[in-house]
This record gives C-alpha cells, structure tokens and sequence, in this order.
C-alpha cells in the first residue's frame, strides 16, 4: 500500500527536525521513494514555511528561528531516538523531544527502525558505538514474545533509556526501566462516554492486536465497556 502524502511529509520533517538538516538523497533512501518525490515533498513543506530548501540540503525551520537563542551542542553529547518507520504519532513526539534536549546542549540522532523483527537492536548498537549519551526507544513489539526477545539486551544498555509508548509488564525483566505512555485507557472511556450520550447502547471497537498500543487499547475496551452501565452489548473488529 502507498504511503500518504502527508504522513510522508511528517516523516520527512520529523527527520529534518531532528536533525537540524538532511541531504534530499539520504531522505529518498530512509523513506524508501525517488529523490524527485522527496524533492516535490520538500517544495511544498518549503513553501509552507515549515522547512528551508538548499541545493540538495533540507534544514529545518525551526533550527533557523532558534539559532541565535539555541546553547552550544557538545561534540558527540547525543541523544538516539530509535521509532518505527510510518508511525506518524511518534514522530510528533520527537518536536517536544528535541527542544527539550537542544535547551539541555544535546542533540537528537534519529534512527528509523524498518518493519522487521529485532530492527531495533543494531541501530542502538550502532548509536551507542557512535557515542550517543542517552535513548528514546519505542520498539516494535507486535506480539509478547517479540518484547521478552529483546528484555536481555535492553535490561544491559549501560546509557540512560526510556521506553516510548511501551510498558514493561509488571515482574518482567524491565519492569523498573523508564517509561512514558499517552493514557490510552482515559482516551477510550471519553469515546465510550461521548457514544453512550449520543444514545448508543452496543458499540464495536475496531482495534488491532500487533502492537503494545493496540493490546493495551483492546484491554481498556473490556474493561470499561464491560464496567459502563449503560452499555447494553460490545464487540471488536479488525
């Protein structure tokens, strides 16, 4: 399936951002299209005022407005960030992210992890060798077995680590690790809420089952359209 137009322009100015620059070739590359379709991609963004184009080189906009506020960045003081590739909401994510860590003197080197299982492992091997200081991580994790593959290397890293929208389960080996999740659980009693007032009764919830979000959004739909007392009947799809 062809990706979206502009699902692939965030992750084109998730890069960029990221980065504070990026050659249009290395951008075709990551995203796996033709120079000439980053290039179209990078005109309109330019002409939204959301990037800045040079000859061959795409540098964020938002590094040039804050340059002259920005602190120096130490050599080799970095931060991995390692995400899925085409997960648009994560790579909202990484603008908070890298003005944190600018304010702080650090950089942001982002890693794209292709959909295949383990990516993630030798792109934070290579960041590490590469001297990042610090990781932001949100492994794929499509199935519990995927995610107790990985609890031996992560429970080693030596570098501080945060776990991004994934949540070791209680007892695992990680349970102590650092982790941020968005409260998926408090998303879905306000769609279950806003369905009941408009009258509904039986709802059916279109969720996957492949990713940590996905399980953890199908348990908050059991458990709040079973509790709710108003809610005569549910289902899932998908």
């Amino acid at each position: 399936m062809r990706e979206p137009v502009e699902l692939r322009r965030q992750r084109i100015l998730a890069a960029v951002e990221s980065r504070g620059s990026a050659r249009v070739s290395d951008l075709a590359a990551e995203l796996e299209v033709s120079v000439v379709t980053v290039r179209r991609d990078v005109e309109e963004l330019a002409r939204e005022g959301r990037l800045r184009r040079g000859h061959g080189l795409v540098r964020s906009a938002l590094a040039a407005r804050d340059l002259s506020a920005a602190p120096p960045v130490p050599d080799g003081e970095s931060v991995a960030v390692v995400v899925p590739e085409r997960h648009s909401y994560l790579y909202e994510s990484l603008h908070g992210a890298r003005s944190v860590l600018e304010a702080a003197g650090k950089r942001i080197a982002l890693h794209i992890a292709p959909q295949v299982g383990g990516a993630e492992r030798p792109l934070v091997e290579r960041a590490l060798a590469d001297g990042a200081a610090g990781l932001l991580l949100a492994p794929r994790w499509r199935t519990r077995a995927d995610e107790e593959d990985d609890y031996g290397w992560l429970a080693a890293l030596d570098v501080p680590a945060v776990l991004m929208e994934r949540r070791p389960r209680p007892g695992s080996a990680l349970h102590a690790m650092d982790s941020v999740c968005s409260d998926h659980a408090h998303g879905v009693h306000l769609a279950v809420q806003h369905l009941v007032g408009l009258g509904h009764r039986r709802i059916v919830f279109a969720t996957r089952h492949d990713s940590p979000t996905a399980r953890t959004l199908r348990s908050a739909c059991a458990r709040i359209a079973g509790e709710h007392p108003l809610v005569e009947d549910w289902a899932w799809t998908l």
